[in-house]
């Protein structure tokens, strides 16, 4: 089987997701990337979109997995669907409530629409629109590098995130929950771009190593999406051993168990009171964290997950 895999290859920030995923589906077929982004910025879209129908045309793979793919044209999808016998699939994995144009462009043309989380309201929105299809599939962790290492505990608290413009409303609120148990005297250690005061933004055995370094590793997310976290985070952290705290968001309780894989809170008051109590109680967090990484790295590697995309094909 050939595999045509388009994703945003060369960005830094999703080196640990695309390269996971890319050296997973490489076990199961002959593999040609192609680095929509970067051949964008030569040859521009219009180029950029003819270089993939060429590639696709002269691979002629059985599967074409999209990966994020903005700038991917619907009619490119078309003429390639036009020319060969082949599935495409389209992993639109960030969330919004309103509809992206880019999602809706791909979905009338793709065989399947994959988002990280099984909202109804926002498939109905899609299927409204003109995506025919649409699954749930959540991205997986590179064990092989998420993984325990040797550290000190340097860090009491770590909150690995970044600042940007696309999610302000609810970085806001997050600044909002630091900013309160900072001032409960609690030391948080903040790694991402975009904050007043920060680490830099860490990926691959840097992120390992600071999750190991960790005592703690807290996270805030939108809470009302069925099922929809940073997904990735969330299994990179569990992955490595790490005590995993986290606001509850709708559904996790269908995945995780709180106090068994990780804690969840619903407050400020609430996330202080359990960092207060896992700080104090080493062999309880430790024990959680073991939990919640035997079931991550059991369920959620890459391995797993391209089986389960396979499935859904």
């Amino acid at each position: 089987m050939n595999i045509l895999y388009v994703d945003t290859i060369s960005s830094e920030q999703g080196t640990d997701n695309t390269n996971g995923l890319l050296r997973a589906l490489s076990k199961k077929a002959s593999v040609t990337s192609f680095a929509y982004r970067e051949i964008d910025r030569v040859l521009g879209i219009d180029g950029m979109n003819e270089s993939l129908v060429d590639t696709a045309l002269k691979t002629k793979p059985s599967l074409i997995y999209l990966g994020k793919s903005e700038l991917i044209l619907g009619s490119t999808i078309k003429r390639i669907k036009e020319s060969l016998d082949c599935t495409v699939v389209h992993f639109a994995g960030d969330f919004r409530y309103h509809i992206q144009d880019w999602i809706i462009r791909l979905g009338s043309y793709v065989d399947i629409t994959l988002f990280q989380h099984c909202d109804q309201v926002v498939y109905n929105k899609y299927r409204d629109s003109g995506c025919h299809t649409i699954k749930m599939w959540l991205p997986g962790v590179d064990t092989d590098i998420m993984k325990p290492v040797e550290a000190s505990n340097r860090y009491d608290i770590v909150f690995m995130a970044n600042n940007t413009q696309i999610h302000r409303d609810m970085n806001i609120d997050r600044l909002g929950l630091i900013n309160y148990l900072r001032d409960k005297g609690l030391t948080i250690d903040i790694f991402g771009v975009g904050w007043e005061s920060s680490h830099p933004f860490v990926t691959g055995n840097k992120f390992a190593t600071v999750c190991c370094s960790s005592k703690i590793a807290l996270s805030y997310v939108t809470s009302d999406p069925y099922l929809y976290t940073s997904w990735p985070r969330v299994f990179k952290t569990m992955a490595c051993g790490t005590f995993f705290l986290t606001r509850h968001f709708n559904g996790m309780e269908t995945m995780f168990n709180n106090h068994e894989h990780l804690v969840w809170f619903s407050s400020f008051d609430d996330a202080y009171n359990e960092i207060c109590y896992y700080l104090e109680h080493d062999d309880a967090r430790e024990q959680i964290a073991k939990n919640g990484m035997d079931l991550v790295r059991k369920n959620y590697s890459w391995d797993n997950q391209v089986d389960k995309l396979f499935d859904l094909l």
